[in-house]
C-alpha cells in the first residue's frame, strides 16, 4: 500500500478539511474588519478530538496568506514567556535586515523569509516577561506594518491550562493593544476557569466559535477522498454506517481512516471484515488520546458522577435513576452533568436521559480506573 495519508495526531492536518468553512470566514471578516470587528479577538470551544488545534492553525494560514506575522503557544506554565521568546526572534530577524519585507511567515524556527533560528539566541527575555509583553507587542506589531504586513496575529492553545497570573496579564495586556489579532482554543470548561480570573473581562467578551461535531456527511467528506484517490472501492453503505459511529469527532474520524488504511491489501476492497476491527482499535487509541487525558483533570464528583452512568453500560440512563443512585439534588446533578457535557465525556440522549460519549469501551474503561484507584 501507498504512504498512509491519515495523520490523526492532535493538531495534524487531515487530508480533507471539512466542516469548518463558515468559522473561517468568520475569522477573514474578523481580519477585513479591523479592531473593533467582532472576530478580531475570538476564541475556539469545544472538546477534546473536535478540531480546536487545526482550526487555529487554519486561522494563522489565512493570516499570514494576507500579510500577518503569526505567532503560537500553547497556554500551559510558562505561557507568556513562550510568547516574549517569539516576539523577539521576529524583532531580532526585522532588527538584522532592514530591506526585508513582511509577505507570509509565521514565528518559529525557519519560517518563510526569515531563518528564525539564526536569532534564537538573541531571543533570550531577560527581562520578567510578564513586564516585556506589553512593549514587545507594540514595537513587533509597529515594526511588521512599517515593513509592510497586515499586523500580528497571537494563537493561544489549550487556554483552559494557563494559569491566572498569566492569564489575567495576557487579557490585561491585549485589552489595550487594540491592533493584535487573537485567536484562542480551550475546552468549553474554560469558562469556569476564565471567569473567575481577575484578568476575565477581556476574554469574556472574545467572539466564540463553539465547534460542534461535524454531520455524518462531513465525516464521510473527511475520510473518502484518500480511498477514492488511490482507486480502493468500498460499499457506501457500510462505510457510512461505520463513520457514522465516530459521532463526528474529526480526531475519531481521522483514527478509522488510518486504521482501514493500515489494515490493507493491495488491490483489496474495504469490506466490513476491514471496518469493523478498524473502527475498533480506532476508538480503544481515542480512549487513551482522548478520554484518559480529560479523566485525569475531572473532580472526585465528576468521576463519581460517570461512575454510575458507566455501570449501567453503553447505552442511555435516566437522570433520575442516576440521582437516586447518587443520593443527590436535581440541581447538584445539573451542575456536574453540564460540565461533563462540557468536557465531552457525556451526552443529553432524549428527555431524561444521558449516556457515554465513549459507549461501552468507555463505560469499561471508566470502572477500571475507578476500581484502580480504590485499590490504591
Amino acid at each position: 500500500m501507498l504512504d498512509n495519508p491519515f495523520r490523526p495526531g492532535f493538531g495534524s492536518w487531515p487530508p480533507a478539511f471539512v466542516g469548518r468553512e463558515g468559522d473561517e470566514l468568520l475569522f477573514r471578516e474578523g481580519l477585513s474588519n479591523g479592531p473593533g470587528g467582532r472576530y478580531h479577538r475570538s476564541l475556539v470551544t469545544g472538546p477534546r478530538g473536535v478540531g480546536k488545534t487545526v482550526l487555529l492553525a487554519a486561522f494563522r494560514d489565512i493570516a499570514e496568506s494576507e500579510g500577518y506575522v503569526t505567532v503560537a503557544v500553547d497556554a500551559n506554565d510558562g505561557m507568556i514567556r513562550r510568547i516574549c521568546r517569539d516576539l523577539r526572534i521576529v524583532e531580532a530577524a526585522l532588527d538584522e535586515d532592514p530591506t526585508w519585507r513582511v509577505t507570509s511567515v509565521r514565528a518559529g524556527p525557519s519560517f518563510g523569509h526569515i531563518d528564525f533560528s539564526r536569532h534564537a539566541d538573541r531571543a533570550v527575555v531577560d527581562d520578567d516577561p510578564m513586564v516585556a509583553l506589553k512593549p514587545l507587542l507594540e514595537r513587533v506589531e509597529k515594526a511588521v506594518v512599517e515593513r509592510g504586513g497586515a499586523g500580528v496575529v497571537l494563537t493561544v492553545d489549550e487556554l483552559h491550562a494557563a494559569k491566572s497570573a498569566e492569564l489575567e496579564r495576557l487579557g490585561n495586556d491585549l485589552q489595550h493593544l487594540q491592533a493584535v489579532v487573537f485567536a484562542g482554543a480551550a475546552l468549553p470548561t474554560v469558562d469556569d476557569h476564565i471567569f473567575k480570573a481577575a484578568g476575565a473581562t477581556f476574554f469574556s467578551r472574545l467572539a466564540r466559535f463553539p465547534l460542534l461535531p461535524l454531520s455524518v456527511t462531513e465525516s464521510l467528506s473527511a475520510i473518502r477522498p484518500p480511498f477514492d484517490d488511490a482507486g480502493i472501492s468500498y460499499d457506501e453503505l457500510e462505510l457510512t454506517r461505520t463513520v457514522d459511529e465516530t459521532k463526528g469527532y474529526p480526531y475519531l474520524v481521522q483514527l478509522l481512516g488510518y486504521e482501514i488504511w493500515s489494515r490493507l491489501q493491495p488491490g483489496e476492497r474495504i469490506t466490513s471484515n476491514v471496518l469493523g476491527p478498524a473502527f475498533a482499535a480506532a476508538r480503544e487509541q481515542s480512549i487513551f488520546d482522548v478520554l484518559a487525558p480529560t479523566w485525569r483533570q475531572l473532580s472526585p464528583s465528576s468521576k463519581r458522577v460517570l461512575g454510575v452512568i458507566a455501570a449501567n453500560g453503553s447505552g442511555p440512563m435516566r437522570v433520575a435513576d442516576a440521582r437516586a443512585q447518587l443520593d443527590k439534588s436535581s440541581s447538584w446533578f445539573s451542575v456536574y452533568r453540564s460540565r461533563l457535557i462540557k468536557a465531552g465525556v457525556l451526552e443529553s440522549r432524549g428527555r431524561g436521559e444521558v449516556e457515554l460519549s465513549g459507549g461501552q469501551r468507555a463505560a469499561e474503561w471508566i470502572l477500571s480506573q475507578l476500581e484502580d484507584d480504590n485499590d490504591d
